[in-house]
């Protein structure tokens, strides 16, 4: 079957599924019914499916992101797909590494919807504008700004460092070791995200914020899968 055929087949299921309004087995059910699946061939393609939705960690971001603790609070914003929290903690234990995670398929709704960065605020009992966040999505960093938060767009790990540094006064990453050990992980250690992190405009330089948002996409794979 074409990709593209494949993906418009598959399109209900995984919009429910990055909500919530299917449970897992409900999606592997209806899976199989869309595209005549046994059960082997079902195991297999939804093996498939979380190797590409896990990816691959970038350590340096989530070694930064993990460094940045406990000065800071910190938490992760998640476009996400039901069975994510479980497998994604073990695969890299971001609950370690953080103060709070929000999965849309755990609140139904997605970014760049404001509400979610409404429920994130809630968790972290922190103003809006009090927020730094990081996101490679356009979309999601526009719709972060709307929220009243000061948003990054990541590009690539330099580039994204260098404007959290500099919105946060802190000195280059590797220079300022107190920030690395305060946190009690090593920077080599697989078990975080990386920021996606927007930073308010305007930002009072006689304020720091209290905490810093990311989006796990850029950090635990490299794009948004197209798909499935």
């Amino acid at each position: 079957m074409p990709p593209a055929e494949l993906i418009a087949r598959l399109e209900p299921v995984r919009s429910r599924g990055e909500l919530g309004t299917l449970s897992l087995p409900e999606v592997e059910h209806e899976v199989a019914r869309v595209l005549a699946l046994g059960d082997g061939e079902l195991r297999a393609l939804m093996k498939d499916v979380w190797t590409e939705y896990l990816g691959v960690l970038n350590d340096r971001l989530a070694g930064y992101f993990a460094s940045l603790r406990p000065r800071y609070r910190t938490a992760i914003l998640s476009n996400s797909f039901v069975g994510a929290r479980e497998r994604e903690q073990a695969a890299y234990g971001f609950a370690e590494i953080c103060d709070v995670i929000v999965y849309s398929h755990e609140e139904d709704v997605k970014k760049p919807d404001e509400r979610v960065y409404g429920i994130l605020c809630h968790r972290l009992g922190v103003r809006a504008d009090e927020t730094l966040f990081l996101d490679d999505a356009r979309a999601c960093v526009e719709g972060a700004r709307d929220a009243g938060m000061t948003a990054i767009q990541f590009r690539e790990n330099d580039q994204a460092i260098a404007e959290l540094d500099a919105r946060l006064g802190l000195a280059p990453w590797g220079l300022d070791s107190s920030i690395n050990q305060a946190a009690g992980l090593s920077r080599s250690r697989g078990s975080g995200w990386g920021p996606h992190r927007s930073v308010k405009r305007n930002w009072p330089t006689s304020t720091e914020p209290s905490w810093i948002g990311l989006s796990h996409e850029s950090v635990s794979r490299p794009s948004p899968p197209s798909g499935w």
